[in-house]
């Protein structure tokens, strides 16, 4: 049973996202899920997420959009539709 719903926004700054994972996995509360909400990064960012997803201990799911403006809160309400 997830206890907790965690969402994290992207765009085009893999070196930062990857230290926000690694916090992430330090983290002693498992039973959550993590909705990363890129808003159209490149490739770089998409096989960080999925190397992340192997190795955490809880769900993670990755949602993304083209680019085509600052259009952060629309993917962030496209993840929020679908957490559980």
């Amino acid at each position: 049973m997830v206890k907790a719903s965690l969402f994290v926004s992207t765009y085009e700054m893999p070196k930062h996202l990857e230290l926000v994972l690694a916090g992430l996995s330090r983290q002693s509360l498992t039973d959550l899920e993590l909705w990363i909400c890129d808003d159209g990064s490149g490739p770089e960012t998409t096989a960080l997420i999925e190397r992340y997803k192997k190795e955490a201990p809880f769900r993670v799911e990755h949602v993304r959009q083209e680019h085509d403006g600052f259009r952060k809160c629309r993917i962030l309400n496209t993840a929020l539709r679908q957490a559980q």
